[in-house]
């Protein structure tokens, strides 16, 4: 099972062969939000 297919597994309610992980962007999240991380 490829990471995508984790994640889209534990979305759908199924069972993953393991945990999924997904990384975020947080810089780009902040700037979205309009703050800085500096």
């Amino acid at each position: 099972m490829t990471g995508y297919e984790r994640i889209e597994a534990a979305l759908d309610g199924k069972m993953p062969d393991k945990t999924p992980i997904m990384l975020h962007n947080f810089m780009m999240a902040a700037k979205e939000a309009g703050y800085t991380m500096a």
